[in-house]
């Protein structure tokens, strides 16, 4: 039997300044609500449907948190000041996000 090949999986990257935040490698990690099944080695698409835009890469890492606990450091990595301003933040996108809420912190590298 053959192996059977997983579904390419996408990540939403909204707005040009994230998009050129990816493109020149400062952006390399996104932090969503929920127990998201992306997996380590897997393509990944990153894309905006508004701009028309997209890059290819590889997940390098995922991790599950409560969203009360993200690590300080994987919110400075996206953007936030703080792992509380990661939390507010988040609340915008995910009105219902509570502190034990759990998030999915994916972490790529481009190709």
């Amino acid at each position: 039997m053959a192996d059977v090949i997983p579904p390419l999986q996408a990540l939403l990257i909204a707005g040009p300044d994230a998009q050129c935040a990816v493109d020149e490698g400062r952006k390399f990690i996104s932090i969503r609500n929920g127990m998201r099944n992306f997996r380590v080695g897997e393509p990944i698409v990153l894309y905006c449907n508004v701009t028309k835009w997209c890059a290819m890469g590889h997940v390098t890492h995922v991790d599950y948190y409560r969203a009360g606990a993200i690590p300080d450091r994987d919110a400075r990595d996206d953007g936030f000041g703080s792992s509380a301003d990661a939390l507010v933040g988040m609340r915008r996108l995910y009105p219902s996000l509570t502190p034990e809420s759990f998030v999915t912190v994916i972490r790529w590298r481009l190709e």
